[in-house]
């Protein structure tokens, strides 16, 4: 048995999930698993054998194993996930928006292409009154314009996840989206006192409630931040595979899954923070490079 001691949550989370996202090696072409068929095959025998080994190879031994292959010829599901997940978007602004057109002067919600999860909570029925706009998604699906009661309790994954550390850069945004996750309202202009009252403030005022709430991914406020060191890789106690000769590529998306969450990433660039990248508005921007039809069919672009 292969006993590892827990030296810390985070220790844990990164072995967890370089195993999680280890990616299978790397498949040989046709030709070159075909060559070593035939230097190992006997010159004499019939084509019959290397033809067959190369099927074999091709099927139970490249990126995509004999069990997916089996799966997918039966037509059954290559996962299956006993809860739902729902992306719970805090933003005022729907995901997508569509350049309007003409001299009209009212332009709040013209070229919406999607609802907002905030203004679509502003708007429930009388009867969901009491539920918050976590306890909402956690247990309610909007489907055809209707609010529909889940069987189980979904994972409400919410976004923007900001740095729960306490009075960091992001501690204002962490009290926003709290705030408007577990304390229920119809406006924001009501909870703020149009502008009066700041977030972390009604954090403060709304502490119990948010404590009291259904754990949101969030997590609580934490005092000291945690900040990922790539040096440290190399003092935490991964097995590595015996007949593993060489460390294997890892893409950008493996390390990003082993540093968590809540990793503070120090970088010396200054892209995206300089004054032309934060004036800059990259959404029409991006408009003006595409009809209004061209967006409107963005769903069956692919």
């Amino acid at each position: 048995m292969d006993l590892k001691p827990i030296l810390s949550i985070h220790a844990a989370l990164q072995y967890i999930s370089k195993y999680a996202s280890k990616a299978e090696p790397s498949s040989l072409a046709f030709s070159e698993i075909f060559k070593q068929i035939l230097d190992n095959s006997n010159p004499d025998n019939s084509s019959l054998s290397p033809i067959q080994k190369l099927l074999l190879n091709s099927v139970s031994e490249r990126d995509i194993s004999a069990q997916e292959t089996c799966h997918l010829l039966n037509g059954t599901a290559l996962y299956h996930s006993s809860h739902s997940f729902v992306s719970l978007n805090v933003n005022e602004k729907g995901l997508r928006w569509i350049q309007g057109t003409g001299s009209g002067d009212n332009v709040e919600d013209t070229g919406h292409t999607t609802q907002s999860a905030l203004k679509r909570y502003w708007k429930r029925p009388e009867e969901l009154e009491d539920y918050s706009l976590f306890e909402l998604y956690l247990t309610h699906r909007f489907s055809r314009g209707q609010w529909k009661k889940c069987k189980k309790e979904n994972i409400v994954r919410v976004w923007p996840h900001p740095s729960s550390y306490r009075n960091g850069d992001q501690w204002k945004a962490y009290c926003r989206v709290k705030v408007l996750l577990h304390v229920r309202h119809r406006k924001t202009q009501v909870l703020t006192e149009n502008g009066n009252i700041n977030w972390s403030t009604l954090y403060d005022q709304h502490i119990d409630t948010i404590n009291d709430a259904p754990q949101d991914l969030l997590g609580q406020p934490v005092d000291e931040e945690e900040v990922y060191d790539e040096d440290s890789e190399d003092e935490l106690p991964f097995e590595e595979d015996e007949d593993e000769d060489e460390e294997q590529y890892r893409y950008d998306w493996m390390r990003l899954a082993e540093m968590g969450p809540k990793a503070i990433i120090h970088c010396a660039s200054d892209l995206g923070s300089r004054d032309m990248d934060q004036n800059h508005d990259w959404i029409t921007d991006a408009q003006q490079n595409y009809s209004n039809n061209d967006i409107a069919n963005v769903d069956e672009f692919i």
